[in-house]
């Protein structure tokens, strides 16, 4: 399995695992509160998310099958631009301007802006479950 880029390949998904693994290790550091978003692995919620989506959550939720005490922010995708609208007036702007930086960042590198209809009505919809982690870092 190689990378979009060329830029490694894969030997299989636990090569993957372990690389995001790494990652995750890296980025923790020494934190001992610590949390993941992914999305919600459940496709009766999260109904016509993107399988390299859910691919993904699968290999993040692997490689911190061992890390109890991380905190997970499970989100809905795609499906929320049919739900109800439930951000504030606040957080609306946030994540307008979150994803206003995003799409200049991504049409720099001279790829399509994501900043289209589509893409923007997602911006008022915020869904997601918590699932705290369980434990310390010493475990």
């Amino acid at each position: 399995m190689t990378s979009i880029d060329n830029s490694t390949t894969y030997q299989g998904w636990s090569d993957l695992r372990t690389t995001l693994r790494k990652l995750i290790d890296y980025e923790r550091g020494p934190a001992t509160n610590v949390w993941v978003n992914i999305p919600d692995t459940n496709i009766v919620k999260n109904i016509g998310d993107h399988a390299d989506h859910q691919h993904m959550a699968q290999g993040v939720w692997e490689a911190i099958a061992d890390l109890p005490w991380i905190n997970k922010a499970f989100y809905l995708d795609y499906v929320t631009a049919e739900m109800e609208e439930n951000m504030s007036s606040a957080e609306r702007e946030i994540e307008a301007g979150t994803f206003a930086a995003l799409s200049m960042g991504v049409a720099a590198l001279d790829h399509p802006s994501p900043w289209d209809r589509l893409h923007r009505s997602w911006l008022n919809r915020h869904y997601f479950r918590i699932e705290p982690g369980v434990g310390s870092t010493s475990q």
